[in-house]
């Protein structure tokens, strides 16, 4: 029989540092074919070591007003196997001819998207939704009378539900040193290397 679904780690209640809600205002968003390759950690294959794109390929970020950035990821249970629900989503906060454009391409792409949590202890500050099927836009709205946003753009990314991913989102988190472990710096080095420079 697998042993797939084993559960094998304790895991104690840290009221040293506990959770902290919310995520950074920016997401980092990587067309998903310009992904080249991505290096897993040997024991945690969830964990992402580095990515590297496409000659001549770039991030892009979409940033929002503080406290904007909505995520989350939910185990939806199927008759033979399990898949999760991942959402990411941004107020975009503008209503120009460029963004309309860049709008309306993200309608039919798929994409990769990186979040920093607020919680900034242990490895999984960078999240990385849409890793095995890439995102698509599944809300696209502006509403010129809407008292919250003032005329900006309510972007959620998603998935069809034929096409959600297999796992959680997994964890960006880049080493350094003798011996080797987890970095801020650079992880933060590493994906600021990804994005296109202002």
């Amino acid at each position: 029989m697998s042993t797939c679904g084993k559960i094998l780690a304790n895991q104690a209640f840290n009221c040293m540092t506990p959770m902290t809600g919310g995520a950074k205002d920016r997401l980092v968003i990587i067309n998903f074919d310009d992904i080249d390759t991505l290096t897993r950690d040997v024991t945690n294959p969830q964990i992402i070591r580095s990515i590297t794109l496409k000659a001549g390929a770039k991030a892009i970020y979409w940033e929002g007003p503080p406290n904007s950035v909505i995520a989350s990821a939910k185990l939806v249970r199927k008759k033979y196997k399990n898949s999760y629900e991942q959402i990411v989503g941004v107020p975009l906060m503008a209503n120009t001819a460029a963004l309309k454009a860049e709008l309306e391409k993200a309608g039919y792409s798929k994409a990769v998207v990186i979040v920093e949590n607020n919680h900034q202890f242990g490895d999984s500050i960078f999240e990385v939704y849409f890793l095995e099927r890439g995102g698509i836009l599944i809300k696209n709205e502006r509403d010129i009378n809407n008292a919250d946003l003032d005329g900006g753009y309510d972007i959620n990314f998603g998935q069809e539900d034929t096409a959600r991913e297999s796992h959680l989102p997994a964890t960006f988190a880049v080493t350094a040193g003798e011996p080797a472990t987890y970095s801020y710096t650079a992880t933060r080095t590493a994906l600021n290397a990804l994005v296109l420079a202002d």
